[in-house]
C-alpha cells in the first residue's frame, strides 16, 4: 500500500527544471506536463516496490532518476523492497521452524 502510494505522489511532484512530473511517461513524444495515469502511478509504485512482481507498467511510465526527486522516491522504494524481503525471511524461517523458541 506505501508503494502504491508514493507512486502517486511521485505522479504530482516536479522532477526539476523540466516541467515533467517525477512519474512520468516514457514516451519521447510526451509533452511537458504530462502524467501517468493514477492507474500507471499506482501500478508504476506496486512494480517498484513489491519484490517478485512485475505489472510491466515501467515500459509506458516510470521514475525519473536523473533528478534528485527521482532518486529519493527510487531510494524510498528500495527501502520498501528490502523491508519486504526481510519480512518474507522471517516468515519462511518461522514457518520452516528454522527458528526456535528457548524453553
Amino acid at each position: 500500500m506505501l508503494a502504491s502510494i508514493l507512486g502517486i505522489i511521485a505522479g504530482s511532484v516536479p522532477a526539476g527544471d523540466t516541467g515533467r512530473a517525477v512519474a512520468a511517461p516514457i514516451s519521447a513524444t510526451a509533452p511537458p506536463g504530462t502524467t501517468c495515469s493514477l492507474v500507471e502511478r499506482i501500478g508504476l509504485g506496486l512494480d517498484r516496490g513489491l519484490p517478485l512482481a512485475s505489472s510491466g507498467i515501467r515500459t509506458r511510465c516510470d521514475l525519473d532518476t536523473y533528478t534528485f526527486a527521482g532518486q529519493f522516491f527510487t531510494a524510498i522504494l528500495w527501502l520498501i523492497q528490502f523491508v519486504i524481503w526481510g519480512l518474507a525471511t522471517l516468515a519462511i524461517a518461522g514457518y520452516t521452524g528454522l527458528i526456535r523458541r528457548l524453553s
